[in-house]
């Protein structure tokens, strides 16, 4: 009898809470699996979506928004914020971690960290993550974006693989969902191997079902004198055939190199949204309509190449300087873009800035046009409130 009620002890005290222990670990590594599993299935599922060719859109109908924005690595904690605050709004994602250096290598930008964190993140939620490349120099190096070290990487068929090669083993390092490409400030005679470039690299990415964007300089039509930004060394009919995206970038009509005025005045960008459409009708919605949100401070008082003349602003800043001068604030009727004129020290300062009202009109403008979506550059600096549009709530 003894005997007996220790060996029942012994099943009850040891054997079955083992028992139980494995039952547990083996629904809770079911459920993990299930997880990891159905997470994957979205996003691949996602991903070969949107590397289907849609047919074209007329602007009757009536279009939800996607939403692509960018993670600068200058500030990417900030930007990364935003981006898990909102992740529920956003469709993707693109880090701008990499730039093509003056040898024609790919190297991380100074300062930026390859955080694998975000990319996890982001796939989590169904998010497909961008590696983003462009021709600006490292702040090591010195200078503005650098169109003859693309002709290193574009100018034959040999160095067009290398180059390609150099992309695919990153995207692949990385388990990046595609690859964005930023080069900006290209010559005319640029266009051809630029054109073949894109068409190499996106026949490359589709057969591993990866995607491919390509930012395009904003361009009213062909030729025209006051568009000579980059913008001619790019066929938007060819390069809407080959990549899955094309961001227009819609914005820095003023800037740090011109005098006061609209980022992206309303009628500038419709005039450049136009001619997109006409160009890529017969590629289906690949179009994603830039929109600025930030804003810049020029004083007026500085000349042209004197520092200080003109300063980035955030949208906090931006509210500080209305806390400041609140009788101060106006709205442009004709750009559709709020601005702000105060003057400090005796010096006069004028401000163009992107808030929740000059995003919506936009989202607008993309819709109108029947585009794919709207692309934000960039995101961690901007008015909190656009995040409750109507078109971005999925």
């Amino acid at each position: 009898m003894k005997k007996d009620t220790g060996h029942y002890l012994f099943l009850c005290l040891i054997v079955l809470p083992l028992i139980i222990i494995g039952i547990i670990q083996v629904i809770i590594g079911l459920q993990i699996k299930d997880t990891i599993e159905s997470t994957a299935m979205l996003l691949n599922t996602r991903l070969r979506q949107r590397l289907t060719i849609m047919p074209s859109r007329t602007k009757s109908v009536n279009l939800g928004q996607e939403v692509f924005v960018w993670i600068p690595y200058w500030d990417q904690k900030q930007a990364v914020a935003s981006m898990e605050n909102h992740i529920d709004r956003i469709d993707y994602v693109s880090l701008f971690w990499y730039g093509l250096r003056a040898d024609g290598s790919i190297k991380p930008y100074t300062g930026a960290v390859e955080d694998e964190r975000v990319i996890r993140f982001a796939r989590e939620h169904g998010v497909p993550v961008f590696m983003l490349i462009a021709n600006l120099p490292d702040y090591s190096e010195g200078g503005d974006w650098d169109d003859e070290r693309i002709d290193l990487v574009i100018a034959s068929s040999e160095a067009r693989k290398r180059h390609i090669d150099e992309l695919l083993a990153l995207m692949e390092q990385h388990d990046f969902d595609g690859i964005n490409i930023d080069y900006e400030a290209l010559r005319a005679d640029q266009r051809d191997n630029f054109t073949l470039f894109i068409e190499e690299l996106a026949e490359e990415l589709h057969a591993r079902e990866k995607l491919l964007a390509v930012a395009l300089h904003p361009k009213s039509g062909e030729g025209k004198q006051n568009e000579k930004n980059g913008s001619e060394a790019q066929d938007w009919i060819q390069l809407a055939h080959a990549a899955d995206q094309l961001h227009l970038m819609t914005y820095e009509q003023h800037n740090s190199d011109t005098g006061p005025g609209p980022i992206a005045s309303i009628s500038w960008a419709e005039a450049v949204a136009r001619y997109a459409a006409e160009q890529t009708k017969e590629s289906g919605a690949k179009i994603f309509l830039g929109i600025p949100l930030y804003g810049y401070d020029w004083n007026r008082e500085k000349s042209d190449d004197e520092e200080g003349r003109v300063s980035g602003l955030t949208y906090e800043q931006v509210q500080k300087l209305i806390e400041d001068y609140p009788d101060r604030l106006s709205w442009s009727d004709e750009h559709e873009e709020p601005y702000l004129n105060y003057t400090i020290e005796g010096e006069e300062h004028e401000v163009w800035f992107s808030d929740v009202d000059s995003v919506e009109r936009r989202i607008g403008l993309s819709k109108e046009f029947g585009f794919a979506g709207v692309a934000f550059w960039r995101i961690g600096a901007e008015d909190e409130r656009l995040w409750e549009l109507p078109p971005l709530i999925k």
